[in-house]
């Protein structure tokens, strides 16, 4: 590969946007091989994740075929540009639709770049772009509780974690999940992903509860990977003095 630098200035003219950039590639980059090159937007934000999330939209739905009995389920994705939750809601919904049978499988997107207006539009954009409507096939969003204190960095993000920032609650769920339950997650992606499915779920035995798309509903979790750079997003936690040495594998 060849790595390009540039200025925070120049990253923004080329891939800023409300919707976090375009399908088509900036007028200001040039194709390494013109005429036999692929370009790949930030999050594979285009129609060649397709193929890929196809097959596993095909293996979900066949697995809950046959496990779940007839039970509801919510497919969990966390999302950056939300290219997973987005192709695999439409994909899955297509299926269902051929099949026309009563399986009940919802994708639900966890935000974790942003909040659920960018996620919206981003998702929103990247389903036009591949030949949808922008509308029928969106999969629902996992919303922070509203009547949370998440202190002044989380209101500023709708109460969603900035992302890549160290947060003593995010590395309070990394620990739970990997000591009781034997699970890694990732620090970027999963772990703050977790940390708002967890708040759901103790969430939803109150009275005066906010719905969620996850209520009375059977959760698999599609975990996106992301586990080589927990060493160094580790280093993070160090400098910010929320671990130390004995803590980094």
């Amino acid at each position: 590969m060849e790595l390009v630098e540039v200025s925070n200035d120049k990253y923004r003219e080329l891939f800023g946007g409300e919707s976090g950039g375009a399908s088509a590639a900036p007028k200001g980059i040039k194709p390494p091989v013109p005429g036999n090159s692929v370009w790949i937007p930030q999050g594979g934000a285009c129609g060649v994740a397709v193929k890929g999330v196809s097959l596993l939209a095909d293996e979900i739905v066949s697995f809950w075929d046959i496990q779940g009995k007839g039970a509801s389920l919510s497919v969990c994705v966390p999302g950056g540009t939300c290219t997973t939750a987005m192709l695999l809601s439409r994909e899955i919904n297509a299926i269902m639709r051929r099949r026309q049978d009563k399986l009940d499988i919802r994708v639900v997107v966890i935000p974790c770049v942003g909040g659920d207006e960018y996620a919206t539009r981003q998702m929103s954009s990247l389903d036009i772009s591949t030949g949808g409507n922008g509308k029928d096939d969106l999969p629902a969003i996992l919303l922070p509780l509203k009547r949370t204190d998440y202190g002044p960095a989380r209101e500023r993000s709708n109460g969603y974690f900035s992302f890549g920032k160290p947060a003593a609650a995010i590395l309070d769920i990394f620990e739970e999940m990997k000591e009781e339950h034997g699970v890694n997650l990732d620090l970027l992606y999963g772990a703050p992903a977790w940390s708002l499915l967890l708040q759901r779920w103790k969430w939803a035995g109150n009275e005066d509860k906010e719905p969620s798309p996850i209520d009375g509903r059977h959760i698999m979790y599609v975990h996106t990977g992301g586990l080589e750079g927990i060493a160094s997003q580790l280093t993070r936690y160090k400098h910010q003095g929320l671990i130390d040495d004995s803590q980094i594998q």
